[in-house]
């Protein structure tokens, strides 16, 4: 199982209409992404996808808190995202 494999979408196979996805990303998520700025978190994140005959509409919801270096003395401070 790959890193990302909870968060892949079947979009071929899914039906018309609206589906949602809901996933809490948490430092072992931030960890796998290899970022240098962004190495903890809880972020909780509502998907919604709507396809369509020829489309796909996907509708993000995040609301957490990362942590992420201050600017001015590199000590880690919460940042809340919405």
């Amino acid at each position: 199982m790959g890193k990302f494999d909870l968060y892949k979408i079947p979009l071929k196979s899914l039906s018309e209409g609206t589906q949602k996805y809901e996933y809490q990303l948490d430092d072992q998520f931030f960890r796998n992404i290899d970022s240098p700025e962004v190495q903890k978190g809880k972020v909780n994140v509502i998907l919604t996808v709507k396809k369509s005959v020829n489309t796909f509409e996907l509708n993000f919801e995040i609301e957490g808190v990362i942590q992420i270096p201050c600017d001015r003395c590199l000590d880690y401070m919460d940042q809340p995202v919405s």
